[in-house]
């Protein structure tokens, strides 16, 4: 990508015939914006959760906290799948990240399970 090479880049995400022009590649990347906000504030009302598992993850690029981490959860499902719920940035020593993931979680329908598995879950 750094040497402009996108049809190498992106010729595992598209058909091998598909063109690769500049207004091909603005079109995706306006999808792919596009899903990647929706995505965090999709709705979560429906879907059974039978277990949460939430870990932090530390990230040392880009991000100017000390304790700055990204917190992904992933949710088993009570068909037997596994989907990841939500990646956020986050300061993992924060008893209010924790919280504040929880309520974020809940204001879009998702139902605490009975088994959550977390490292040091301050208030989840």
């Amino acid at each position: 990508m750094s040497q402009g090479n996108f049809a190498l880049a992106l010729c595992g995400l598209v058909d091998t015939g598909a063109p690769l022009s500049g207004a091909s590649i603005e079109r995706w990347r306006g999808t792919w914006h596009a899903e990647h906000d929706a995505w965090p504030n999709r709705s979560l009302n429906g879907i059974e959760t039978v277990s949460l598992w939430a870990d932090w993850v530390s990230v040392k690029a880009g991000l100017e906290q000390e304790h700055a981490a990204l917190v992904v959860v992933r949710a088993g499902l009570r068909d037997g799948r596994t989907v990841v719920r939500a990646v956020e940035p986050g300061d993992r020593e924060s008893q209010e990240s924790w919280a504040s993931l929880r309520r974020r979680l809940t204001s879009r329908g998702s139902q605490m399970p009975t088994r959550v598995i977390a490292d040091g879950h301050l208030g989840i």
